[in-house]
């Protein structure tokens, strides 16, 4: 009888957490590490960064963002265990099976972040990937047809120096060679089997329930290409429609240590402030880290996802 209390009141809290992601593009997961799973965590890492932490000081603007960046974990010796240990939860596995169908995949973008300054921005699975992305199916279907129209997405930018391309048959020719850009698959192929379907899964490994160390997100902003925009549009400085942030609604996620934050990967979010920065690298401080994995569709994203990340590795 106690099982069965157990399911149901799990898969009550599965539905809640589902429409949470569906409509604000997020749910927080309690406890997906904790006691002695925890604490053997945040040693793991704590000793790779003694022994390798000046190898991962600058990487990703780290002379601005300060602390440490640890990209690819699931190739670090000393690491691998994170994966293994995200994998044993078998909440989340039930929810990722809902989202993204029983074959999901683990992508190879598992990484570390360790006190740095983190910036509003969405996850793309960067150049790499755009490269590979040109062989997805609607690439050639509707984009770039070799005869008739070319109809490439609003937010193509190919990765090139070239001068901009005059027209659609230029940019098409550009966006296949170099790829088109960063954003352009959020929501290309939608309805289709070939649609890019990624979660992030964010763990915290301290508690944030009374500082302003945890995640920040803009809710909703994963819906659709044109909020998307505009969201970042606000939130980017550079941009001439940019205002300032308090007035871009946006959730300060004050997790616990050991909860997991589990968003779509198209959701406008960013890490803490400069106060949260470690410029002098130093072990002995308070620190802020979040192991983050992405899970994904089985489909030619996801094989263009391993395509990019065997060849970058």
């Amino acid at each position: 009888m106690m099982r069965y209390a157990l399911l149901v009141a799990l898969v009550r809290a599965s539905s809640h957490w589902l429409d949470a992601y569906e409509q604000r593009g997020y749910f927080v997961l309690p406890r997906v590490f904790s006691g002695a799973r925890l604490m053997h965590l945040r040693a793991a890492v704590a000793r790779y960064l003694r022994d390798h932490g000046k190898d991962h000081e600058y990487m990703m603007r780290g002379e601005k963002l300060g602390g440490w960046f640890v990209p690819g974990i699931e190739r670090i010796d000393q690491l691998k265990i994170f994966e293994a240990e995200v994998a044993r939860d078998e909440r989340l596995a039930r929810i990722l099976r809902r989202i993204l169908g029983d074959d999901f995949k683990l992508l190879e973008r598992s990484e570390i972040y360790v006190s740095r300054i983190g910036n509003w921005h969405s996850d793309d699975l960067y150049d790499a990937f755009d490269l590979y992305a040109t062989s997805l199916p609607y690439v050639a279907e509707e984009w770039c047809p070799p005869t008739g129209p070319k109809r490439p997405p609003p937010l193509a930018k190919p990765n090139t120096r070239a001068a901009p391309p005059k027209d659609d048959d230029e940019l098409c020719a550009q966006g296949m060679e170099y790829g088109f850009g960063k954003a352009t698959t959020f929501w290309a192929g939608e309805g289709t089997a070939h649609e890019r379907r990624v979660t992030t899964v964010a763990v915290y490994l301290e508690d944030h329930a009374d500082n302003e160390g945890g995640l920040s997100v803009a809710p909703g902003s994963h819906r659709n290409a044109s909020v998307h925009g505009d969201t970042v549009a606000r939130l980017d400085p550079w941009s001439p429609s940019h205002r300032p942030e308090a007035e871009t609604p946006f959730d300060l996620i004050r997790s616990g240590a050991g909860d997991a934050v589990v968003f779509d990967s198209r959701l406008v979010h960013r890490g803490p402030r400069d106060d949260v920065a470690d410029f002098k690298r130093e072990l002995s401080r308070s620190r802020r880290t979040v192991a983050t994995f992405s899970f994904g569709r089985n489909n030619a994203v996801s094989e263009a996802v391993w395509k990019s990340t065997s060849a970058s590795g």
